[in-house]
């Protein structure tokens, strides 16, 4: 957990046309920490380091909200198959990117840039895949990152003012921002699973856990 912690120290830097993109080593990171704790587990830690950043730092305008639920998302994708995680995995991977969904096409800003949002049909997706038995890595990755986008949207929608046209530029740029994340969540999980057997990543390939 501490190589998490010390991945804040590095980000990724890139132009896209006139936007700069700097990405915290930490945000990749962190959420793969769902694989190694249960959902509770990984709740109280999520908290701890919030309470943490903010005595030192303050907290950022998404109060870590999306962090916390892009973490809950590779937590219970992990062992879906108890029933405390089936239903919250449903919760998190299923209802909540359909409520964001629905909060932006009804904002007055949000509707006319509706085909944002519909990178939130993503998690729900790949919900359904993981039903029929796909465990792939990145397809959880990428499922984690596009929660956290959502839930990240939907606040920033209605706290900071941003027009339709501002939302609509957006798109493309989201695609290869949240692409970057995934991928290096889905290393940094491979990772994980080759450090030596004295620290227990078997829950990577869906070893059962206690919730």
């Amino acid at each position: 957990f501490f190589v998490t912690l010390a991945s804040r120290l590095f980000t990724f830097s890139f132009l896209i046309r006139s936007s700069q993109f700097i990405l915290s080593g930490l945000t990749a990171t962190l959420p793969v920490a769902g694989l190694l704790f249960s959902f509770t587990q990984t709740a109280g830690v999520i908290t701890l380091l919030a309470i943490g950043k903010y005595l030192i730092h303050g907290l950022p305008l998404t109060l870590w909200i999306p962090t916390l639920l892009a973490t809950l998302s590779w937590s219970v994708s992990s062992t879906p198959t108890k029933r405390f995680n089936a239903l919250f995995d449903c919760c998190i991977n299923v209802l909540l990117p359909l409520t964001c969904l629905m909060l932006f096409v009804t904002h007055p800003q949000g509707g006319p840039a509706f085909v944002y949002s519909f990178y939130w049909l993503l998690p729900p997706a790949i919900w359904a895949l993981r039903a029929a038995g796909n465990k792939n890595l990145f397809l959880i990755s990428l499922q984690s990152t596009f929660v956290a986008h959502a839930a990240g949207s939907i606040i920033w929608l209605y706290t900071i003012p941003m027009n339709a046209t501002q939302w609509t530029m957006l798109i493309p740029l989201v695609a290869i921002e949240r692409l970057t994340i995934a991928g290096c969540s889905t290393l940094f999980a491979y990772g994980l699973h080759h450090l030596p057997r004295t620290i227990d990543c078997t829950n990577l390939i869906g070893t059962p856990r206690s919730p």
